[in-house]
């Protein structure tokens, strides 16, 4: 048995190295669509994930290989244009669709049920495009990567012996299952002479042509007209069929078992979804004409209180640009409902570990973390931190500059260098005493080596982090007013304030950005690498992970931008950051790798554990990832501006690896001593 965890990485780089995107590699079973129904032993590919079995029980083959026959096909429909259907496009291939009245501009549905609704019974013309798409997609796939031909080959073998042998082909579902059987290797001698309808020989022929290496998907939908032609031809599209939407349930009589090899059939929501980025270049295109209407209708000339021509033509397209922003919102939205996809952040996704501790034990692949890009804040607010950071930046550098940029390392037994080393020179004597050929390598010398220090900072974005740093409570505001009779005018009794409106007070999240920003400016100057990330989230399967910077690139203003842009979200899930961010140290492949956490509070989450009201499960998981990075090599601490932090983090950490921060204010400095002390 094979399960999905144990190639998961692989199959994710597989689907990357193929179509050049990043895929999520997901388990069909995690499947939360709405419109489209997935099996659990099922494929479905959408435009972020691709799903596939939890495992693979089979003796005979590998499922390693299984797992990428699976994933080439369904991958296949992307990269060999299924999705690149449109229905304008397809009627000027056909005459045959052009003389039927034009579907118009196709809303809540597909091109592709735009296409089933010019045949009088449309679901069997999506029963016919599956199949031969299909068809079509594997021909393309094994003439790309014929690696993959010997275990398409042998499985397609075990899905004929699979399927019931045909006796006699005497109606619909023969014939469709007979074309079904064709396309994975059986003799198409055989099956026309047990065609008792005469229509299988003219269906085959049509369908090799989806053989040709031009073949395309309007290729596809020339082959479905021909084949619907044959069969309807042969009296064999029912009263019964033409009375089926394409969107409901096939019938009994075209419901042909699809190859498990295949997965699902690529769903026309995927279409809908592929046509948004039509709409989307159409919305930029009506963004450039109304911004050159609107210098136009400004140099315009006309008489005062008359509407200008300009002003008519840009009202019109601004107009037109509302209503298809509206359709684009609203066809993102049951797009996004149907394929299961509400919640699911953008960006590449990792699957980590998380320790149990109630049970002693690894949860595999239990947590799901996604890493993108901090959303860039505003250039004003920028200034405001640079300005504010400025009465600091001297002090803190003046720290950085007692630290060694380079050090010594003593290297003993060389042949010169620029001390003796007595231990060995005692050794030469007495060798020489002994009449034993003695080592002459009796010097010692002190090599110059240079900082080699890659740095990670993580930051808690936690909703708590939005809190003032120092909130008073309503118990403790002072009311200076007089006493005054409960029924008389409050006006006469209010104090009168001219001063100008109070600042908003200062929030955790705000020490939190000011240090970092100093941190990164000093550590810029100084020469080590560092990067900046930001971890929030809501779930075991939504783990969020914000780049600001990342160890290979350096500060610059963007830099700054993401860095004020990381806002508190949501809950503090810190074990698959963690676990993410010693990943990340390692492949730095520095000699010295530093994690300093920063932090307001506990690990918590909403099912972080059996109980969400007990936190141990979430401490334990934390301590573990702490210890697996330390491991690992990694100098780790832990900065946390929660006056009660002792109370966990003693459980977390070593006494010499964590700090509660009781003045939030001494933030910055505090953190320069610690980076001073990990790295010295």
């Amino acid at each position: 048995m094979t399960d999905l965890l144990d190639v998961e990485r692989r199959i994710a780089l597989f689907a990357q190295a193929i179509t050049g995107a990043p895929y999520e590699i997901r388990s069909a079973r995690s499947f939360t669509g709405s419109a489209v129904v997935l099996d659990a032993d099922g494929a479905m590919l959408d435009s972020r994930a691709l799903y596939l079995p939890d495992s693979i029980d089979d003796a005979r083959t590998p499922g390693a290989r299984i797992y990428r026959l699976l994933s080439l096909h369904q991958l296949g429909y992307r990269e060999f244009g299924t999705f690149d259907f449109r229905i304008d496009a397809a009627r000027e291939r056909s005459a045959d669709l052009r003389r039927q009245p034009a579907p118009g501009a196709p809303l809540r549905e597909s091109d592709l049920d735009a296409f089933y609704r010019h045949f009088a019974a449309p679901a069997l013309a999506r029963v016919l495009f599956r199949l031969l798409e299909a068809h079509r997609i594997d021909c393309a796939m094994l003439a790309a990567y014929p690696g993959a031909r010997a275990d398409h080959a042998a499985l397609a073998a075990l899905e004929l012996r699979r399927r019931t042998p045909l006796a006699h082909i005497g109606g619909l579902r023969d014939v469709l299952e007979a074309m079904q059987q064709w396309s994975l290797g059986a003799s198409a001698q055989a099956l026309i002479q047990i065609d008792s309808v005469g229509v299988v020989e003219p269906l085959l022929q049509t369908c090799s042509d989806l053989r040709q290496p031009s073949a395309d998907v309007y290729a596809t939908a020339a082959a479905v007209e021909r084949s619907y032609a044959v069969l309807d031809a042969a009296g064999l599209v029912g009263i019964e069929l033409r009375v089926v939407s394409p969107t409901d349930e096939p019938p009994s009589i075209i419901d042909v078992d699809r190859p498990a090899i295949h997965g699902n059939p690529p769903e026309e929501w995927l279409q809908r979804e592929e046509r948004l980025t039509d709409w989307d270049e159409a919305l930029a295109s009506l963004d450039a004409l109304i911004a050159t209407s609107a210098i136009q209708g400004d140099a315009e000339m006309g008489d005062a209180g008359a509407e200008r021509p300009a002003e008519i033509e840009l009202r019109q397209l601004t107009d037109q640009r509302d209503t298809l922003a509206r359709r684009i919102e609203i066809e993102a939205n049951a797009i996004a409902h149907a394929l299961g996809q509400i919640g699911r952040p953008h960006g590449i996704s990792y699957l980590y570990d998380e320790w149990d501790t109630l049970g002693q034990r690894y949860l595999r692949g239990w947590c799901r973390l996604y890493e993108c890009r901090a959303e860039a804040g505003a250039a004003r607010e920028v200034i405001d931190l640079l300005n504010r950071i400025a009465p600091l930046q001297q002090r803190v550098r003046r720290q950085f500059q007692q630290l060694p940029q380079q050090a010594f390392q003593r290297t003993r037994r060389v042949f010169d260098g620029e001390e003796l080393d007595w231990d060995q020179v005692l050794d030469y004597h007495t060798d020489r005493r002994r009449h034993v050929t003695p080592d002459e390598r009796v010097y010692q010398r002190r090599d110059r080596i240079t900082r080699d220090v890659a740095a990670a900072f993580l930051i808690d974005l936690s909703a708590s982090t939005d809190d003032p740093v120092n909130a008073q409570s309503p118990a403790d505001a002072h009311d200076d007013t007089p006493d005054k009779p409960a029924d008389d005018d409050p006006f006469l009794w209010e104090p009168v304030r001219n001063e100008a409106p109070s600042e908003p007070p200062r929030r955790i999240i705000d020490v939190l950005r000011d240090s970092i920003a100093l941190m990164a400016r000093a550590l810029d100057s100084y020469g080590d690498r560092y990067g900046i990330y930001g971890f929030s989230g809501y779930g075991r399967d939504n783990v969020e992970y914000y780049v600001a910077k990342d160890f290979n690139e350096v500060l610059r203003g963007t830099t700054l931008r993401a860095l004020v842009g990381m806002r508190p979200r949501r809950s503090t899930r810190m074990g698959p950051a963690i676990r993410h961010s010693a990943h990340k140290l390692i492949q730095t492949g520095s000699s010295l790798k530093v994690l300093v956490m920063l932090s307001d509070g506990f690990p918590q989450d909403c099912d972080y554990g059996p109980d969400r009201s007990d936190h141990e499960y979430g401490v334990a998981d934390t301590a573990r990832a702490l210890t697996e990075a330390q491991r690992a090599g990694i100098q780790t601490f832990c900065l946390t501006v929660d006056k009660s932090g002792h109370d966990y983090l003693k459980r977390m950490c070593p006494d010499d690896r964590y700090l509660v921060i009781e003045d939030i204010e001494s933030l910055p400095d505090a953190l320069a001593k610690v980076y001073q002390k990990l790295t010295a």
